[in-house]
């Protein structure tokens, strides 16, 4: 049986990446900065396969205790994710997330791990030339704006990921998300904040006009090409975006999950504007990714279709409730 580590395996993305990985059989081990094991992987205790570790990725001394050869795969998915985290605390972004990777990155050379790292779509920043292929440009706004630092943490990242592939040969693999959503999802981003403003009879918000557009990516599609990435050698020194083409703009997935919370017609989107709302912040316009790499060398794309995705979500968020309660 081969063991797995998965720093921020209590978040969203990372508990579906745990989830599936015990699924197949592998051992799996956890890291996450909760110290109580998280709402999102209770349900695996009773698993002899699952282990939970609570601890910093920022603390070296405490990762080489933890992580030893014995690992075949480190998914890093550990960092500060959610716009109004990094907004309002960008020094604390840029630490976790450039130098958790770092320390993840030297012990990973140490035991000759594969590292899977969780990248994102905000890479790309506002390059106007959507869709993206994997080596678009960055076009990134003024150093003053915090909504950036995110995006260049997580850059920066990479570039030592791809450094240490090339000098080394340690085995890397980056994916990057575009707009995952699905349950258990907190409900900071976009779709969950919408799903629990309507299933409590609240109008759903939307920043702007809300023609800027999204690509949301299913969880479940989103897993799927995150573990094929990692079992196949061709993907190895490369990055991937993980993310549909089912481009939708912000207002009309509002609508949609009106609709499909059987509102319509006693809720509509709820126009603000962003400014007002976050400091520092600068929204884009579109964000779309091109997958022709992730089909030709994974054999993968996502397959749900938002209108199937939202329904699932809502239906999870409905026996749920109390997840939002508890935000």
């Amino acid at each position: 049986m081969s063991k797995v580590l998965v720093t921020g395996g209590g978040g969203f993305i990372g508990s579906h990446i745990v989830d599936k990985l015990l699924s197949i059989g592998y051992e799996v081990v956890v890291i996450d900065c909760q110290k109580e094991i998280p709402t999102n992987l209770k349900h695996n205790l009773e698993n002899k396969n699952f282990t939970y570790i609570p601890g910093d990725v920022t603390n070296k001394k405490f990762l080489e205790k933890v992580i030893s050869k014995d690992y075949e795969i480190i998914y890093h998915l550990a960092a500060i994710v959610g716009v109004r985290n990094y907004v309002e605390h960008p020094l604390r972004t840029i630490d976790v997330n450039v130098i958790g990777t770092r320390n993840i990155i030297d012990i990973a050379l140490k035991n000759d791990i594969k590292i899977l790292f969780a990248s994102t779509s905000e890479i790309f920043g506002k390059n106007p030339n959507v869709p993206w292929d994997e080596d678009a440009d960055r076009v990134l706004g003024s150093t003053k704006v915090h909504r950036w630092t995110y995006s260049t943490s997580k850059a920066l990242c990479e570039h030592m990921l791809f450094a240490v592939y090339d000098r080394y040969g340690l085995p890397i693999v980056i994916v990057r998300y575009f707009n995952v959503y699905g349950p258990r999802q907190k409900p900071i981003f976009v779709i969950p904040s919408m799903i629990k403003r309507v299933l409590n009879g609240q109008n759903p918000i939307v920043f702007d006009n809300g023609e800027q557009t999204r690509s949301p990516t299913y969880i479940e599609d989103a897993v799927e090409g995150t573990i094929l990435a990692t079992t196949k050698k061709v993907a190895e020194g490369e990055a991937f975006n993980i993310g549909s083409t089912f481009e939708m703009k912000i207002k009309e997935i509002a609508e949609l999950i009106i609709r499909l919370a059987g509102m319509e017609g006693k809720l509509y989107p709820e126009f603000r504007e962003s400014n007002k709302v976050y400091k520092s912040y600068e929204d884009l316009k579109r964000r779309v990714p091109k997958v022709e790499k992730a089909k030709k060398l994974l054999d993968w794309e996502a397959k749900t279709t938002p209108e199937e995705g939202i329904k699932k979500t809502i239906e999870w968020y409905k026996k749920h409730p109390e997840y939002f309660n508890s935000i």
